[in-house]
């Protein structure tokens, strides 16, 4: 049981770097309900819902889209057992060490900033991919979402 606790609270540990990257953390649910609406018209995360999940693709274009996912699948992950345990060390030592940890926050950090990058990388060439008429039906899609998404800003702030 005390292994088990160790392993949550190392993995919380590393989490908390990448989520301060990410913004403020706030209580108020509409403030993450803004966020998730953010990432999804952004369309930069690492999930099967998509930007391009509301085109029709021909069945050329997703072999194409299924091959660049497939090639992306050989990058590292963004986190590691070595990052964990010095995170953990550095969270249990008798004394705190700021250095240390800010170099490993870094160290996260940075690893996180490169795969995000990967991830932008992969959408490009699945944009370039796509027809004309494609591609307008991406923007109409993506100003459409960035409209829901400033109205629910406007209403999450009166």
């Amino acid at each position: 049981m005390r292994q088990q606790s160790t392993v949550i609270a190392s993995i919380l540990a590393l989490s908390i770097p990448v989520a301060l990257a990410a913004g403020p953390m706030s209580s108020d649910s509409s403030h993450h309900n803004n966020r998730s609406k953010m990432r999804d018209c952004a369309a930069t995360e690492n999930s099967s819902k998509n930007i391009f999940s509301e085109i029709a693709l021909t069945e050329q274009q997703r072999q194409q889209m299924r091959d660049l996912i497939n090639e992306s699948y050989r990058m590292p992950p963004q986190a590691n057992t070595s990052d964990i345990e010095s995170m953990h060390q550095l969270m249990t030592s008798d004394k705190f060490d700021e250095a240390a940890v800010r170099k490993q926050v870094e160290t996260v950090v940075q690893r996180n900033i490169e795969h995000r990058v990967e991830m932008i990388k992969l959408r490009n060439q699945m944009y370039n991919l796509l027809m004309p008429e494609q591609k307008a039906q991406l923007e109409q899609n993506y100003q459409r979402c960035m409209k829901d998404f400033q109205e629910q800003s406007v209403n999450a702030d009166s």
